[in-house]
Parts: structure tokens; C-alpha cells; sequence
């Protein structure tokens, strides 16, 4: 309550929420342990491919990809893919065991090159192919859709365009037969999908589409993690508080 002139209010309450940021340059927000488990593929992107899951699925760099900065602004941090021909690739395995998974990454894209990937897992065009659009065609909306086979699912898309030139925080879920698109850990898309087949997959990109008519990826690439589970809304939330405010 408060007083003017005399006068006093009625009662009321404010529901305040605090949410902890990094205090200085670098320091990441604190994570939950649940975001270890489940964990198949962890790459930081520190100017090289290995993984940091400890199951050694290491990413090899091919084309034009230079160590850049990362969204804290530490140096050889993160890298950037050059449009044209740069791109990762991950060894031949099973990726998805006919279940849930969670693909998240930080992103930092430079343009709405056609249909351009984070990534696309599969035994080449349109054959069990999982992937993962930074632009629906050259909408600039994040799209996730898998194969079964030579049959693709239906497409989620997010219903907001991911901003060019800025560090995102891209995650995409599936489970029991539906997927879900997240930006910075707001969900922005959501639908029916395919239950991806558990088979090996020998042609596994980041940054690249199986498709030969489809655009390279033109972006910045950080923190890319594969889960065998869906990771919680809240999980998501925190890993996207990853970022630094501005100062």
C-alpha cells in the first residue's frame, strides 16, 4: 500500500521473477547436471570438432570454416562456416534409436541462404534423413522434419524468423510423435513428425544439406549438443541463459 495527499491505495501484490545472468564477460550461467544425461554428441567448437560427451564421436572440419568468437566475445570459440563449401561432418552411426532426441546449438546466422542447415543426418537426399533448417526455404524460420526411409514427415517450422547477425540459442525436440522448435528457450513451433528410423546413417552434416540443390550454411556455430532424450522446457530455458546481457 502507499499514501498520496492523504489518500490510501487498496492492497496489492507484484509477482517478481529473477533470473541469473552471467555477472562478467565469459562466465556462463550455472547449468542443471540433468543436461550430462542423455548426452550422444557435444561439441564446443573450440576452433575443432572433438567431442566433449566422452563418447568420442568427433566432428571432422571440411571447406571454409574459420575460429571466430563466441557469443561472450572469447577468441577461437566458436566457428564460422563461409557459405560456399565450409561444413562438418560426424562418422557413420546410429544417431536416433526410433525415440526422442534433442538438437540444440547456438547459432549465429548471416543470411537466409535456401533451405541452409544446422544439420542434416542421412544416407543422402531424401533417404532417413533428420534435419534441421536455420531458414524454411528463405524465410529466415528455423524448420525441423524427418524421413522414414525415402517418405518425409511432416515439416515443423517456427512461427517467428531467427534474427541474422545475433547469437540464437536453436533447439529442436522430438517425442511421441511430435516435434518442437525453440529460439533462445521460447517454444516457436510445434507439430506432428515422423518417428525417425533407428539405422545407421553414413551422411551426417552441420552446416551442410544432403539435398545438392539446398544452400551451405552461412553462420556462426557454438555449443552443438545431441540428446537421446527430450531435454525439459526448463533445461532448454537455462541453457539459453547462457547469454550475456548487454552491458
Amino acid at each position: 500500500q502507499y499514501t498520496v495527499n492523504g489518500c490510501i491505495s487498496p492492497p496489492f501484490s507484484a509477482r517478481v521473477e529473477v533470473l541469473p545472468l552471467p555477472k562478467i564477460n565469459g562466465e556462463t550461467q550455472t547449468q542443471p547436471a540433468s543436461v550430462s544425461q542423455g548426452l550422444q554428441v557435444y561439441l564446443p567448437m573450440n576452433s575443432n570438432g572433438n567431442d566433449l560427451s566422452g563418447n568420442a564421436i568427433n566432428a571432422t572440419l571440411v571447406g571454409g570454416i574459420t575460429p571466430t568468437l563466441n557469443r561472450f566475445g572469447q577468441a577461437d570459440s566458436a566457428i564460422q562456416l563461409n557459405g560456399t563449401n565450409g561444413h562438418l561432418t560426424l562418422p557413420t552411426g546410429v544417431y536416433f534409436n526410433g525415440s526422442d532426441f534433442t538438437i540444440t546449438a547456438w547459432v549465429r546466422k548471416n543470411s537466409n541462404a535456401n533451405w541452409s542447415r544446422l544439420l542434416d543426418f542421412g544416407n543422402g537426399q531424401a533417404n532417413q534423413n533428420v534435419l534441421l533448417a536455420l531458414t524454411n526455404g528463405t524465410t529466415g524460420r528455423p524448420a525441423g522434419q524427418a524421413y522414414n526411409g525415402t517418405v518425409g514427415g511432416p515439416i515443423v517450422a517456427s512461427v517467428i524468423q531467427m534474427p541474422d547477425n545475433q547469437w540464437q540459442s536453436l533447439t529442436y525436440t522430438f517425442s511421441n510423435g511430435g516435434g518442437q522448435l525453440f529460439l533462445n528457450g521460447v517454444l516457436v513451433g510445434q507439430g506432428p513428425q515422423n518417428t525417425p528410423d533407428k539405422v545407421d546413417r553414413s551422411l551426417n552434416y552441420l552446416g551442410r544439406s544432403n539435398w545438392t540443390g539446398d544452400a551451405f550454411a552461412n553462420a556462426a556455430l557454438d555449443e552443438f549438443r545431441l540428446y537421446s532424450r527430450v531435454l525439459s522446457p526448463e533445461e532448454i530455458r537455462l541453457l539459453a541463459l547462457e547469454q550475456v546481457a548487454p552491458l
